[in-house]
């Protein structure tokens, strides 16, 4: 099977809404404070992210030893379905249509973006990943293999690393579990309990995006609710999750405004590139963030 070297841990069809006509993104690396331009398929990747690491994975060769591409194929699925309805949600912004049964439907695709963003990006999954040693310890306590489970692990040369059969398991959990208890779930249900503001970018200000592109306030101690939160949707368009029922549906920012939303946004400190539609609106919330952090 074909192995996907590059592994996207930001979709590209959300990135696409951030493009300039030519198709290309103005991006700067905060590693290197460095601007450059790229197509959506060159960002927001990591080598191999979702291919187990051990039982002899050469990175030199690009071997993984174990269900190749699992993980990745699954994704690329679902984001099939959830492109569709979010170009929805863009064309119902772009009409004003905030009441039709379209604009809920999309407005639940955000959510669903906004949970996967979350609980794929590389330093959140890594962290759970690390738990698969003591996953397997955990249900070896308790449950004996059959011989013919053993005889099947042998035959595919893991009878030895079970943490690999551990690592899959809660890789498949956390992004593809509909459990009431996983993360994905009670992230999505908190975006979704919230009411929204589609906020449009004011002409001469671009949104900005990053891969990372939430910013929360007020989040809970347990990290899977907040008070507010904001995501740009595109170029022209942002959303706010709210708690307060008496937001409005629409509204329009100044050119202050998108900035200040622009620069808020790279205060979060899990992105490593931000993207922009115009290199003016990059430049100017990458500016206003260092400003921003030499007075701190």
């Amino acid at each position: 099977m074909t192995i996907t070297k590059r592994q996207h841990y930001v979709p590209r069809f959300y990135l696409r809404h951030f493009t300039n006509p030519d198709g290309m993104l103005h991006a700067y690396r905060r590693d290197t404070d460095n601007y450059f331009l790229s197509a959506p398929e060159g960002v927001c990747t990591e080598k191999h992210l979702y291919e187990v690491r051990r039982l002899g994975f050469d990175e030199e060769s690009s071997s993984p030893e174990f269900l190749h591409n699992y993980i990745e194929n699954q994704l690329a699925c679902a984001e099939s379905r959830l492109a569709p309805l979010y170009e929805q949600l863009i064309s119902c912004c772009d009409n004003h249509e905030f009441k039709a049964e379209s604009f809920h439907e999309g407005r639940l695709a955000a959510c669903i973006l906004a949970a996967n963003l979350i609980v794929r990006h590389p330093r959140f999954l890594e962290g759970d990943r690390l738990g698969a040693s003591e996953l397997t310890k955990t249900f070896l306590d308790t449950n004996r293999l059959t011989d013919q489970e053993l005889w099947m692990l042998e035959q595919i040369g893991i009878r030895d690393d079970l943490d690999i059969v551990s690592e899959i398991a809660i890789m498949q959990t956390l992004l593809f579990s509909g459990h009431p208890d996983v993360p994905f779930t009670r992230i999505y249900n908190a975006f979704a309990d919230k009411k929204v503001t589609i906020i449009q970018a004011p002409v001469g200000m671009s949104f900005v995006t990053t891969s990372m592109p939430l910013d929360l306030i007020g989040i809970d101690e347990n990290a899977y609710d907040f008070q507010i939160a904001y995501m740009p949707l595109s170029s022209k368009y942002a959303v706010l999750f709210s708690s307060d029922e008496h937001v409005a549906l629409f509204d329009k920012a100044s050119l202050e405004e998108a900035a200040q939303f622009n620069t808020a946004l790279l205060a979060n400190s899990f992105w490593d590139t931000a993207m922009a539609q115009a290199k003016g609106s990059l430049e100017i919330a990458v500016r206003r963030h260092k400003n921003l952090g030499e007075t701190q």
